[in-house]
């Protein structure tokens, strides 16, 4: 909060210290941006960031496969939908 306070409104993260320090491990590469050169993009198919999203969401679908919750977590929740249904 003293970093956002010292630089105000419309102020500059880029010189604080505190901004150095701490951005390589802050920082994430969006996964839907394409940072390859212009020739590799166009060789690949030239997709666009909505395209690439489909493909990512397509892939994503097909190939998740979600935790199993705790057994014992399973049966409170049965416990819980039986004692809700006995009412």
């Amino acid at each position: 909060m003293d970093v956002v306070a010292a630089v105000g409104p419309a102020g500059n993260y880029l010189n604080q210290r505190h901004t150095l320090k701490h951005m390589r491990r802050e920082i994430s590469t969006a996964k839907l941006i394409d940072r390859k050169s212009y020739s590799l993009w166009e060789k690949e198919g030239s997709l666009d960031i909505v395209q690439r999203a489909n493909i990512m969401a397509k892939k994503i679908l097909a190939e998740h496969e979600p935790e199993r919750p705790d057994p014992e977590i399973c049966e409170k929740i049965d416990a819980i939908i039986a004692d809700a249904e006995k009412r």
